[in-house]
């Protein structure tokens, strides 16, 4: 029932790069689940505010989820819309959104230069 797993990012920290811009830290942790799909009614209450849930993963033990909000299942991005305990007693219910078009920081430290290039043109003769 198990088979797979996913990857819980728990949030560690956050950075800001040479712009401003604010870089989230996270530390990854790997818990077996299993996939269901979304019922029809929670996807179209979801959608009535905005959400879009694409999939359900339910944990093995609910010990493992310690409320991230970000996850990596089947190399798609997920973010948590809602979590449910289920009827059994050790497993959890995490309903996810496909994160779409997330700024992924790269792994090493890049400096950017910029250079500026002036040219100078001239024409010979006032006519072409």
């Amino acid at each position: 029932m198990y088979d797979t797993t996913a990857t819980l990012m728990h949030e560690t920290g956050r950075t800001y790069d040479a712009y401003g811009n604010e870089i989230l830290t996270y530390e990854p942790r790997e818990v077996f689940a299993y996939q269901r799909s979304v019922y029809n009614a929670e996807f179209y209450r979801a959608a009535q505010v905005g959400l879009h849930p694409s999939i359900t993963l339910i944990l093995t033990n609910k010990a493992d989820y310690d409320g991230e909000t970000y996850i990596v299942f089947e190399g798609k991005e997920y973010s948590v819309i809602r979590a449910d305990w289920t009827a059994q007693r050790d497993s959890i219910s995490l309903i996810l959104e496909e994160r779409i078009n997330v700024y992924t920081p790269p792994t090493t430290t890049e400096t950017v230069t910029t250079e500026t290039v002036t040219t100078e043109t001239t024409t010979e003769g006032g006519n072409e």
